[in-house]
């Protein structure tokens, strides 16, 4: 297997991670991160000296230099692994034309083919991952004129640690345990878990019910999960213990129930942020590639493209003081995917990533 045959895993699951409209993170020895660096080979030279960082996920083992991975069959199923980690990177993963093979060889971006599915044995397309500092990334954008490229920013431990604020999001999933009638009201936003939903944008729902689950689920080593959708915290009675030790705010828990003998599981208790901050995207601050916002023609609330280029800017002004959670004012996504991001301070982060708790992706937020 070859140095670039590695996919990116999820901490908890150790399974590829697909899906590009959200941010992660990684474990590295100077930072908060999730995946093990891994060094670039000699031939192979970086658009940076030490190459790029992992994704953005709390993981226990991040002193581990070893890699811990499989291979992938393709990349269109996940992004690759390279190396050691300096400063906050943008990536970008597109398809771009056959033509455009020796120009991608030439300047040694990481691409693989995609067979036509009518006739198997004619290359479709090329698939390619470029940082946005590679030298040809100018130019590849041109050459794809104005295609849509998947974004990626991928921080490093010391800008998690350094900033005021991170958005938590849960990188294990837990779905399987909700049986089909409990799946299909979790994805619609319906009753008997949630109200207020806008049948246009998402937007507004509140959850009003504990998750009944129909079996206890297998989180293995992570102390925190979720049902994957980015709003949903669960989390150990450890996380908890050391939660009321260090006197960590903001939110309270709702337990999950089995459904056969209405039971409450012990080992697992949701986190339900009980702070909602005032509006605070600093709008002359936010990069306008990627990121819009659109009034819902029905509910009139305003939605907010996921931020996925760099650090989200909020104004510190509009967020609250002195508490460890809080929900952004701001609903981020439209559909299945709308929800408040939940904002943890800097002592939950510190508190994650000391003690090596897996299954938190922590994204830092700029505060100005």
């Amino acid at each position: 297997m070859d140095e670039f045959s590695q996919p990116f895993l999820s901490p908890g699951s150790r399974q590829p991670i697909t899906g590009f409209g959200a941010n992660f993170s990684s474990a590295v020895p100077d930072a908060v991160s999730h995946y093990p660096p891994r060094p670039f080979p000699s031939d192979f030279p970086s658009p940076h000296p030490m190459g790029r960082r992992c994704p953005a996920v709390a993981r226990g083992d991040n002193n581990d230099i070893e890699m811990d991975s499989r291979p992938v069959k393709n990349i269109a199923e996940s992004f690759w692994v390279s190396s050691y980690y300096i400063a906050m990177e943008i990536w970008h993963r597109g398809h771009i034309a056959v033509e455009h093979k020796g120009f991608l060889e030439a300047n040694r971006i990481k691409h693989e083919h995609r067979f036509s599915v009518k006739h198997p044995s004619q290359i479709r397309d090329y698939i390619f991952e470029i940082s946005e500092d590679h030298l040809a990334f100018r130019e590849i954008m041109g050459r794809l004129a104005r295609e849509y490229t998947y974004v990626t920013t991928f921080f490093t431990d010391d800008e998690r640690l350094k900033a005021d604020y991170c958005i938590i999001r849960t990188d294990c999933s837990i779905l399987s345990s909700l049986d089909k009638a409990n799946a299909d009201s979790y994805y619609t936003f319906k009753a008997p878990y949630f109200s207020g939903f806008c049948s246009k944008c998402g937007t507004g729902w509140s959850q009003i019910a504990p998750f009944q689950l129909k079996r206890e689920p297998k989180i293995g080593r992570n102390q925190f999960c979720g049902f994957g959708s980015g709003f949903e915290l669960f989390c150990t009675s450890l996380v908890l213990g050391e939660f009321s030790s260090c006197k960590i705010g903001g939110f309270e828990t709702w337990p999950l129930i089995l459904e056969e003998g209405h039971e409450p599981i012990e080992s697992l208790k949701q986190i339900m942020v009980t702070e909602v901050a005032e509006p605070a995207i600093a709008e002359d601050l936010v990069e306008h590639e990627r990121y819009c916002q659109t009034d819902c023609p029905v509910c009139g609330q305003t939605w907010h493209a996921h931020y996925i280029r760099g650090m989200l800017p909020l104004r510190r002004t509009a967020l609250k003081p002195n508490v460890d959670f809080q929900l952004t004012n701001e609903w981020f996504g439209n559909g299945r995917t709308a929800r408040r991001e939940m904002l943890i301070s800097q002592r939950v982060v510190r508190l994650i990533l000391e003690n090596k708790w897996k299954g938190a992706e922590l994204v830092p937020i700029q505060a100005v």
